[in-house]
């Protein structure tokens, strides 16, 4: 069984992420053989970024993202696709290895969100895109997987 967390990556009340969220989570859920979680930041407290150290040095929290893959879906037009761009940067540097593919949430879903339209609509448009990212995710993380257990 693969595991593949979903995280929202957003704390703030009125928030828009839990539902693109919600909606590429039930995607991984139709997956036969994976065992997806949707993981909210809003329940977790994060006392270690209170530490006088950086987390990763004291030897927990970095080795467990190291050679797995990661995939992004974004919203808010140029700056999520430039969020994305950033955040690229910085799975690299966990030792993620970041998939090509990604669901760009046009602008006008997210404005649907704060003036009561039809959201669920619009993520429905990107259906094609979604199976694309999990399709491409799913095949890295099986071939990460098999190389990190071959050594």
């Amino acid at each position: 069984m693969t595991v593949i967390s979903v995280i929202v990556g957003s704390t703030r009340e009125g928030r828009f992420s839990e539902k693109p969220a919600k909606w590429i989570f039930q995607h991984l859920k139709k997956r036969e053989a994976v065992d997806a979680r949707l993981l909210d930041l809003r329940d977790f407290p994060m006392p270690f970024f209170d530490q006088p150290a950086n987390a990763g040095h004291a030897g927990w929290i970095y080795p467990e993202w190291n050679r797995k893959a990661a995939a992004f879906v974004s919203y808010g037009s140029a700056l999520g696709a430039r969020s994305v761009q950033q955040l690229r940067e910085t799975m690299v540097e966990l030792q993620l290895a970041p998939v090509r593919s990604a669901v760009h949430i046009p602008v006008g879903t997210l404005w649907a969100h704060y003036q009561g339209g039809d959201v669920d609509a619009g993520l429905a448009e990107l259906d094609p895109r979604a199976g694309m990212l999990i399709d491409d995710l799913l095949w890295w993380t099986g071939a990460l997987k098999t190389a990190r257990t071959s050594g």
